[in-house]
């Protein structure tokens, strides 16, 4: 058990085995997203350290209704969202390994530079049943 509900019973168990490993999160997602989601980030940078390594980006404003996708590139990353709200989502990606390296973030739709802050994090909104990718790059 690598997490507990107030009374002791379980959260998140994970089963290690050979060189893999299960990880079970005892709520279901749209419960666990809605309520927990710090919980579900914890969860996955678990399952990441297991394989050596996070996630290059850390994604927040995101739920149940969203699909993500990232990939690392020799540069930096890119990262894939559709909106399945009738809304519009905002959506706030932080970098997790900027080290003040000097970078910049493309729509990759339309190869445009899009504006960060001064952390190296960017805030977007994806449109309602929309999808967006953009990608990190680092300059130098």
């Amino acid at each position: 058990m690598i997490a507990s509900f107030e009374d002791g019973s379980p959260a998140v168990t994970v089963n290690k085995y050979d060189k893999g490993a299960t990880i079970v999160v005892v709520p279901d997602a749209p419960t666990a997203a809605r309520h927990m989601p710090q919980m579900i980030r914890d969860v996955f940078d678990y399952a990441l350290s297991l394989r050596g390594g996070l996630l290059p980006v850390d994604i927040n404003g995101t739920d149940e209704t969203t699909d993500i996708a990232v990939e690392q590139t020799k540069d930096g990353f890119r990262v894939a969202l559709v909106n399945h709200n009738a809304g519009e989502l905002p959506v706030v990606l932080r970098p997790n390994k900027t080290a003040n390296a000097p970078s910049l973030w493309i729509d990759l739709m339309n190869e445009a530079t899009l504006g960060a802050a001064v952390d190296g994090s960017l805030k977007m909104t994806v449109a309602a049943r929309g999808f967006r990718a953009v990608e990190f790059r680092r300059t130098k």
